[in-house]
């Protein structure tokens, strides 16, 4: 197996893993109830992931079409963790807005119903990880994507 097929495979796996970690482990177990940010970022990783696996087993041209949606949503994602971090640390008055300033939402179909009913509050934190954040532990799962990225990049321009 090829090193570039390997790391669409890890890619994937990644995502994956990270996914079920979030639905069985924080949201089934732990019962955190998922804010529309943290949907958006879930569902950014499952394009992810799915772009992953299916660049495993495609062609070249087609690894390079799923390497730039990729990037798409790594950007996407990079923007919702980010807004989520800088939500956390907005005084509580603040934050209670999550997904954009009102005149936005309106306009976006209502940020796609409040990102799909999910009713946790962006701006609160409840529970951490190495004194990290949900968000700020995603916002470092972006940056893993984008190093896997940058290495696929070279691997393909081979």
């Amino acid at each position: 197996m090829s090193t570039l097929r390997l790391s669409f495979f890890a890619g994937a796996v990644l995502c994956f893993a990270s996914l079920a970690i979030a639905y069985f482990y924080m949201e089934r177990h732990l019962l955190l109830e998922p804010c529309p940010l943290c949907i958006l970022d879930r569902i950014v990783v499952f394009v992810m992931g799915c772009a992953f696996l299916l660049s495993a087993f495609s062609g070249t041209y087609r690894r390079k079409v799923l390497w730039s949606v990729n990037l798409l949503a790594l950007a996407l994602g990079f923007v919702f963790a980010g807004r989520h971090v800088w939500q956390q640390y907005q005084p509580v008055s603040e934050s209670a807005n999550c997904l954009s300033d009102g005149a936005v939402a309106a306009n976006f179909t209502e940020v796609i119903r409040r990102a799909f009913g999910a009713e946790g509050d962006c701006g609160a934190i409840y529970w951490e990880f190495l004194g990290l954040s949900i968000p700020e532990l995603v916002l470092i799962l972006f940056g893993v994507f984008s190093v896997l990225l940058a290495a696929q990049l070279v691997w393909l321009r081979k």
